[in-house]
C-alpha cells in the first residue's frame, strides 16, 4: 500500500508544478506588483503592497488585508503564491489586492500593539485600527 500511494505522488508532482508555474505565469502576465510606503496622520508610515490588474479599460473593486503576520514575500518581483488560496477567485475577476503590514510589524514604521484599541471621538492626531485603514483607504482611492 505504501508503494502504491509514494508512485501516485511521485506521478502527481510534475503536474502540480506545472499547474503552478503556469498560475505564476498568469499572475505575471495580467498583474503589477507595487509596494509603496503609505503615511498616517500621526507620521508613520505603513508598508503595502499593491496588486493592480494590467487592464486599464474599467475600474477594479479594490480587496484589502491589513495583517500582523507579514505580507511576503517583499519585492516587486516576487509575487505570492495565491493560486491555491481563495485569493484566486478575486484576482480573476480583476480585484485590486492590497495588503498591508500593520503598524510596527515587518516592514511597517511604528509601536505595534495587539488589538490596538478603538478611539472614540478621535481627536484626528491619535491612530487606532480604524483610522489607519482609514488613512490607507483615503490613499487607495486618491
Amino acid at each position: 500500500m505504501n508503494k502504491f500511494l509514494l508512485g501516485l505522488f511521485l506521478f502527481l508532482l510534475p503536474c502540480v508544478a506545472v499547474a503552478t508555474t503556469a498560475d505564476s505565469v498568469w499572475m505575471a502576465q495580467n498583474y503589477t506588483k507595487k509596494e509603496v510606503y503609505i503615511k498616517m496622520r500621526d507620521g508613520v508610515r505603513l508598508f503595502t503592497a499593491i496588486y493592480a490588474p494590467n487592464d486599464k479599460s474599467k475600474k477594479h473593486p479594490i480587496l484589502m488585508n491589513r495583517t500582523p503576520y507579514s505580507i511576503a514575500p517583499y519585492g516587486e518581483n516576487a509575487f505570492k503564491r495565491y493560486w491555491n488560496t481563495h485569493y484566486l477567485q478575486y484576482f480573476k475577476r480583476g480585484y485590486i489586492i492590497v495588503l498591508q503590514d500593520v503598524r510596527g510589524r515587518y516592514m511597517s514604521e511604528g509601536q505595534f500593539v495587539d488589538v490596538r484599541p478603538f478611539v472614540p471621538n478621535n481627536d484626528r492626531v491619535t491612530t487606532d485600527e480604524a483610522t489607519d485603514t482609514y488613512d490607507t483607504i483615503d490613499w487607495l482611492v486618491k
